[in-house]
């Protein structure tokens, strides 16, 4: 039996008014070689339906490729590690339900991948999408030569404008992403980041300075991992010392990058942590481990303002943010929709 070469993974948890978005990305590729599986991770609204129907209108050719599989909600990595299981393919692509690609991603990516065979992860630029705000996602990047696409990973995060590796612009051969363990099913967020470092420490990463997918930032709030205080069990910034440990291993220049990384993520990442009661302890662990002496004067001098300053602020600049977001649904009300 002949597999396709590249399984395309969409988890799915209430995501109805973006979901035909995507799957119609996925259809309008230049390259065909490809199966879609998409897990329903428990969706609450009619994300299912609208992923069947959607899927028994399309022409025979493309309906055989897709499968709409379904679990009990069990978050986003263990929806995408159980697709993955599902799925049959060489290379693995993973498009989250509100994001969408260029049409010429895949193919350009496979050709990417055979130029560069060595790499652990292929990845390419991407378009931040958000109406009035949308920008390239990654600039500044850190080449580890001029002539090559390898990067520095944890150089070109720190010094760059996103993510140099994010989940919906990566290729992947299943075997690394077996021999990785896949998505850390008990994280909430940054299981994706984990997973791509874990990577980056054993394998070169290969960078396409090509926007060829959308990040979208126009969905809904709520329905972001990132808007949420998760328990620090669930959290990936609980978790680097294992990132720490490993990157000891490597050259100097490149283990201080790494720890330039840990400890930037830290410091922009626990403060709504810091300053929650629930989680003030575990936060302040965390960040003991940082080396100020690297790090801009200005960031620990924050955190050594008076707590209960810094917890009025908060309240004040969430009653803005919320203005601001209301403000923004009413002019862009249209655009989010999709």
């Amino acid at each position: 039996m002949a597999y396709p070469q590249v399984s395309i993974i969409i988890p799915l948890y209430n995501k109805a008014p973006y979901l035909k978005k995507a799957l119609e990305s996925v259809c309008a590729q230049l390259f065909t070689d490809w199966e879609c599986i998409i897990m329903d991770d428990g969706s609450t609204d009619d994300s299912a339906t609208i992923a069947a129907q959607w899927i028994s209108q399309q022409e025979e050719t493309i309906r055989k490729r897709f499968r709409l599989l379904h679990q009990a909600n069990a978050g986003v990595a263990a929806a995408r590690n159980n697709a993955v299981e599902a799925s049959t393919g060489d290379k693995i692509a993973f498009l989250d339900a509100d994001d969408w690609w260029d049409p010429a991603f895949l193919q350009e990516m496979l050709i990417f991948s055979k130029h560069y065979p060595d790499a652990g992860i292929w990845g390419c630029n991407y378009i931040y999408y958000k109406p009035g705000k949308t920008r390239i996602g990654v600039t500044n990047v850190a080449y580890i030569t001029p002539d090559a696409a390898w990067i520095n990973y944890p150089k070109s995060y720190f010094q760059g404008t996103g993510m140099p590796i994010w989940t919906g612009s990566v290729l992947i051969s299943r075997s690394i992403f077996k021999a990785m363990g896949g998505f850390p099913e008990d994280i909430r967020l940054g299981e994706d980041f984990l997973l791509w470092a874990r990577v980056a420490l054993q394998y070169p990463i290969a960078f396409l300075d090509k926007p060829l997918t959308y990040y979208n930032n126009a969905s809904t709030l709520s329905l972001r991992a990132t808007q949420q205080l998760h328990a620090p069990e669930h959290h990936m910034l609980y978790r680097m010392d294992e990132i720490e440990e490993a990157s000891r291993q490597l050259p100097k220049p490149l283990c201080k990058d790494w720890k330039l990384l840990m400890d930037k993520l830290r410091i922009h990442g626990l403060m709504d942590y810091w300053l929650d009661e629930r989680y003030h302890d575990a936060a302040e662990a965390e960040l003991k481990k940082v080396n100020w002496s690297e790090q801009p004067s200005s960031q620990e001098r924050l955190y050594k303002q008076p707590i209960g300053w810094l917890r009025f602020c908060k309240q004040l600049m969430a009653w803005g943010s919320q203005l601001k977001q209301w403000l923004y649904k009413m002019r862009y009300k249209d655009d989010c929709k999709m």
